[in-house]
């Protein structure tokens, strides 16, 4: 038996009724706009839960991609997820982790790993370019 199944399925269903129809999960409240931080987290959660009671497989290539039509392709922010109006490394990290746990879930589908592989290492060049001298983040940036 999975510890905490009855949880796990009342979790996933309350996230399928609140994903907006761009794909992505509301960054505070329902109906509100969705956050690239509060998609990555979901994406990553689902991905990890060892339990589903449905095929998540077209609501999770929702979220992947409205990460990966959010992730900032230019200028120095290039490479990083925003949160709010500019990029964070919050929300970077989370889209990251959770754009690499997905290519190991869909790694039959090359083309979309191919996408998924790009916009990971772009993160984590990003990721890298703003780094404090001691290796920590200003999660603001």
């Amino acid at each position: 038996m999975i510890p905490y199944r009855k949880e796990i399925t009342a979790g996933t269903r309350f996230l399928l009724a609140v994903r907006n129809n761009d794909g992505g999960i509301p960054a505070t409240c329902q109906g509100m706009s969705s956050g690239c931080w509060t998609s990555a987290s979901v994406l990553e959660s689902l991905l990890s839960n060892p339990y589903h009671e449905i095929d998540l497989r077209n609501f999770l290539l929702g979220i992947i991609d409205f990460l990966l039509t959010n992730q900032i392709t230019s200028g120095v922010e290039a490479g990083g997820w925003p949160l709010g109006s500019s990029a964070s490394t919050m929300a970077t990290g989370h889209a990251t982790t959770a754009l690499v746990i997905a290519q190991r879930f869909f790694f039959e589908d090359t083309a979309l790993v191919d996408k998924l592989n790009k916009a990971t290492q772009a993160g984590l060049r990003w990721l890298d370019n703003n780094k404090n001298d001691d290796g920590s983040w200003i999660m603001g940036c």
